[in-house]
């Protein structure tokens, strides 16, 4: 072979390699994709929750793809609020721990093998069957545009092949990588969005509740209770006033926040009149309107809102679930309302059990009005008796201050006015009455004061047909009157009986 010859074959196979080098540093013509094979052990595709805007299911040969979307906000959790649309049906909430757990799985997801030359060929057959992911990130952010996931139906030891497409960030074709990765990802995929859909109807909102509004129908005039949050202090403010009882506010909360959607009612399977017929939102059986704290995208609260809860008709035989809406009746589901038919309808149950939430540390001065003073109310009659608390201890002295001169009382003494305090302001009573207790005998009228005389809380005592302590606490601009009954009576009531 001459040396020309030589020479010619040589620059041949040099320019063909360089023009390949071009072809494939430039990309394949006509918008093609690059191929390539993930190693065995890599993430199959690197994705960034923060970034996601929407999700696209889709399945061979099953109905139309979900459309999981992101909320503008992002108060509930990093991967903020999602919903869940298929076809033309509503949005649905999704159960954030679903959705962020699904998350989790497409990021932690890697390859087990690199794909065989014959699972590559079966890809490209007709009527290969894949289940489809499409993940659509904020434009302008890393890992923009959509990239799509595509997991083969055929699973062999528990492995699918799957197909990734991802954008470039220099405007050249997608990148396509195959890789063999666990079928963990297409079971999971393949009960559908629809079954994360969030079964608490009222998820996430009670937290940030500062108030509720319960209205009951019934015979007669509806019955509403209403409750507000004032800082940390929950109030009863109908029908009657003044500090809410702790454990009834939680049992209404949790009645509330644990009402749960067993049906979504997405096909009329039965009786399907009844269930189209929404004309019970007129008039419910229930209505509870819910204020929440309003949150702006940073989360920072920005004023309140109101959410309304419509209950309606029992919605099986057992009468365990009711039909119920909160967008006005637009979307009827049904609910177990178990927990919600056992909150109490008696607005005394919701009063606190304890006479004065007056502070212990502010009451310097009690004054006692006793039985034998004419019958008069401790809130009009002079004090036959005035308790004043020093740095020395309690002193007791006859009438109003600057009459008998004070006396101080011993420890056993100064102990009964402690405990008479006490009972007043941190022993819980056996039952609150917003009627009058019968067989009431008068004991006294009490007034506590503070340091500078100043009233700070007024009461009645009796003694009831059943010997019991019976405390009337006054009422007030911001309380109503309620009686409250006590087991044993402090020592120092005892004394002003005699």
């Amino acid at each position: 072979m001459s040396n020309r010859l030589v020479l010619s074959v040589l620059l041949v196979a040099i320019l063909l390699g360089a023009g390949m080098w071009v072809f494939w540093s430039a990309g394949p013509p006509g918008g093609a994709r690059m191929t390539k094979v993930i190693p065995a052990g890599e993430r199959l595709a690197v994705i960034e929750p923060a970034t996601l805007e929407a999700i696209v299911l889709t399945w061979p040969k099953r109905g139309p793809s979900q459309r999981l979307s992101r909320s503008a906000s992002g108060a509930d959790s990093a991967l903020g609020e999602w919903t869940v649309t298929q076809a033309d049906q509503r949005a649905w909430k999704l159960n954030p721990d679903r959705v962020g757990g699904f998350v989790r799985l497409l990021q932690q997801a890697r390859t087990v093998a690199e794909p065989s030359d014959a699972q590559l060929e079966k890809s490209s057959v007709p009527g290969e069957g894949w289940h489809i992911i499409e993940l659509n990130s904020a434009s302008g952010k890393p890992g923009s545009g959509t990239t799509t996931i595509r997991l083969s139906t055929r699973s062999l030891a528990g492995q699918v092949l799957a197909q990734v497409t991802t954008p470039t960030l220099d405007g050249k074709p997608d990148v396509e990588r195959w890789g063999v990765v666990s079928d963990e990802l297409m079971r999971v995929m393949s009960a559908g969005a629809m079954s994360w859909r969030e079964t608490a109807l009222l998820a996430g909102l009670m937290r940030d509740c500062v108030g509720v509004r319960i209205t009951s129908a019934g015979t007669g005039e509806p019955r509403q209770i209403a409750l507000q949050r004032l800082r940390a202090i929950w109030r009863i403010t109908a029908p009657v006033s003044g500090t809410a009882d702790g454990p009834s506010v939680d049992r209404v909360l949790s009645a509330l926040q644990g009402l749960t959607i067993t049906d979504f009612l997405e096909t009329k399977r039965a009786e399907p009149a009844r269930i189209q017929d929404t004309s019970w939102t007129a008039s419910p059986s229930a209505r509870v309107v819910i204020d929440v704290t309003a949150r702006n995208p940073q989360g920072e609260s920005a004023g309140t809102r109101e959410v309304e809860l419509l209950l309606g008709p029992v919605a099986d035989a057992s009468g365990r679930t009711l039909f119920a809406t909160i967008d006005g009746g637009a979307t009827i589901v049904v609910v177990d309302a178990q927990a919600f038919a056992a909150i109490p309808t008696d607005p005394a149950k919701f009063l606190s059990k304890r006479s004065s939430d007056v502070a212990i540390a502010d009451v310097a001065r009690v004054e006692v009005v006793d039985a034998k003073a004419t019958g008069a109310t401790a809130a009009s009659a002079v004090p036959t008796r005035t308790f004043t608390r020093s740095t020395d201890g309690w002193s007791s002295q006859s009438g109003e201050i600057g009459g008998s001169a004070p006396v101080l009382l011993d420890r056993e003494r100064s102990g009964e006015v402690a405990a008479f305090i006490e009972a007043l302001i941190k022993t819980d009573a056996l039952g609150v009455l917003l009627t009058e207790p019968a067989g009431l005998t008068r004991l006294a009228g009490v007034t506590l004061a503070n340091e500078v005389s100043e009233p700070l809380d007024a009461f009645e005592l009796f003694k009831d047909a059943s010997n019991q302590l019976a405390v009337l606490a006054r009422a007030t601009p911001s309380r109503s009157a309620a009686w409250r009954t006590y087991k044993t009576t402090p020592a120092l009531v005892e004394r002003f009986a005699r």
